[in-house]
């Protein structure tokens, strides 16, 4: 997903997002940084710090609402599953007696 991050410091970055942690930090790849002078510099892969974002924009076909409405529905379904394996304890096959 190409994306546009506009920086605290007046810096744009344009490039590929290749991850994005929970705390917001990007990693992006084949990405263009250009500063408010003008000046752009090609990068292979740069690393923002979460603090250093002031705006991400994505393309207008992404919905992030909904990304974030699936992420969301997975970390639930998860969480209950850990709760229930949590609350029954794991199943344990019988063990066979010997003789």
């Amino acid at each position: 997903t190409t994306v546009v991050i506009e920086c605290r410091d007046d810096v744009a970055v344009r490039g590929q997002l290749e991850f994005c942690d929970d705390d917001m930090h990007c990693t992006l790849t084949s990405a263009i940084r250009v500063t408010p002078g003008g000046e752009k510099t090609k990068l292979d892969r740069i690393f923002i710090r979460a603090r250093m974002i002031r705006y991400v924009h994505f393309a207008p076909s992404i919905d992030p609402s909904a990304l974030i409405e699936t992420k969301r529905q997975e970390w639930f379904e998860g969480s209950r599953h850990y709760a229930k394996a949590a609350a029954f304890g794991p199943k344990n096959e019988a063990k066979a007696i010997l003789d």
